[in-house]
């Protein structure tokens, strides 16, 4: 789509970014994206601004799923900039008001405050009381139904079809500042249709979604305790790749795990199964490069340029800034995946003897990690015997101390630790 706002600045550190590249991210890290431009919103703090007048941005979305930056105010002083009648947060106030007065609202409104109402295990138990805060600020909320829940404050706010990230992102704050604990509760819950609201909310709650229909009705009336429909995304790891897959599962409070830290209950913990999948997804592509550059030699210039590239893009998204595969990168690479495979790897040298002269000539920066890859992978007996070897090593030791030359660069420290973490308490600080 044709986006007004392209130009962003991250007004911290002043790096100029392109709306289209953020909004090439996964859908995960584009609504977290719009959750915090949404809180730095709401605690006045600038984080992304537009670069033609310098004023804060959020991040709205079609109901056809496209994204697309609004100007945080209407001050009317930006030539890109569009006006209208109400300000958004106007629209989402009269939006929500109108789903309270709904009577599928009023109904789960009543049904919740009725069933928990009679579990002894819920104390102060009450529908739309007015909820104040603690602090000297005279904020207050009032929550759909507001109870105890085995000595934890908690609030429950039926969301059906209308609010917006404003009025999400308001009452979460409200709650987890005052230490109190919400649930959002959906009637319905379409995983091959999901609108925003339903996205804003369970992609800030670890992927899970909360629902009571007419079945969860049935059987919370039969188990004479309060059941939900929880639809929770399940990661995957598969040839390589990450996936994931929705599933559901009747449950009660006491199977939800209460977070401290956002104040909202879940049954599963999609961003720490994900967070452990990413490791082995992060191992996968390591072992991948290892097997690459033991046959980058032999591939055509253009097949090597375009691996790189790749590679350069995996590391990237591992948070590994690589620009280029050139020398001295190249070269110390092919050296240590020598030595930790036994084999030369992008070399003709027929042995570890020419390598290590190589090393100890024209890479003295990387002489010390050289070294202690023969110690770590065994292969101290390929180089020990040569004489050549050894008068290197003497003049090495006798040095280091006082030649710069020698001196450990740590350039592409963190590459080389994901690579080789045999040697990382090797590395250079």
């Amino acid at each position: 789509m044709q986006r007004s706002i392209n130009d962003l600045l991250k007004i911290e550190s002043g790096q100029e970014l392109k709306a289209d590249d953020i909004l090439s991210q996964t859908e995960e890290n584009i609504f977290k994206l719009r959750r915090q431009l949404k809180e730095c919103c709401k605690r006045n703090e600038e984080y992304l601004v537009c670069s033609l007048c310098y004023q804060s941005i959020y991040l709205a979305g079609t109901p056809q799923g496209e994204f697309f930056f609004k100007h945080r105010h209407e001050r009317g002083d930006c030539p890109i900039k569009t006006k209208g009648k109400y300000s958004q947060a106007e629209i989402n106030r009269m939006k929500y008001n109108g789903q309270k007065e709904s009577l599928l609202h009023k109904e789960l409104k009543d049904f919740i405050f009725t069933q928990i109402n009679r579990d002894t295990r819920y104390t102060d138990v009450s529908k739309e009381e007015r909820v104040k805060s603690k602090s000297l600020s005279k904020e207050w909320r009032k929550p759909d139904v507001s109870s105890v829940f085995k000595n934890r404050p908690l609030v429950f706010e039926i969301q059906l079809s209308t609010t917006y990230l404003d009025v999400i992102t308001e009452r979460e704050l409200f709650y987890s500042t005052e230490k109190i604990f919400i649930l959002w509760v959906f009637h319905q819950f379409d995983v091959d249709r999901l609108r925003f609201t339903e996205k804003d909310i369970f992609h800030l709650n670890k992927g899970n979604a909360f629902v009571i229909n007419d079945d969860t009705k049935r059987l919370s009336e039969e188990a004479g305790e309060l059941l939900f429909l929880c639809y929770y995304k399940v990661p995957d790891f598969y040839n390589g790749r990450l996936s994931f897959n929705w599933q559901s599962k009747y449950i009660t409070l006491d199977e939800l795990s209460f977070d401290e830290k956002t104040f909202k209950p879940y049954f599963f913990d999609f961003d720490r199964a994900e967070l452990e999948l990413k490791k082995q997804q992060n191992k996968h592509r390591l072992k991948e490069f290892e097997d690459y550059r033991k046959r980058r030699a032999t591939l055509l210039d253009s097949e090597r340029r375009d691996q790189d590239s790749y590679y350069c893009r995996v590391f990237g998204d591992m948070g590994i800034h690589v620009n280029k595969f050139e020398r001295p990168l190249e070269s110390i690479l092919n050296a240590l995946f020598s030595v930790k495979r036994g084999e030369i790897i992008g070399y003709k040298f027929e042995n570890f003897v020419a390598l290590a002269n190589l090393i100890f000539e024209a890479r003295k920066e990387y002489i010390g990690i050289f070294l202690w890859a023969f110690e770590k992978y065994g292969r101290k007996h390929l180089v020990e015997g040569a004489e050549s070897f050894q008068k290197k090593l003497k003049k090495y030791k006798e040095h280091r101390n006082n030649d710069p030359t020698y001196k450990q660069t740590s350039q592409f420290n963190t590459l080389l630790a994901s690579l080789f973490p045999e040697l990382e308490k090797y590395l250079a600080n």
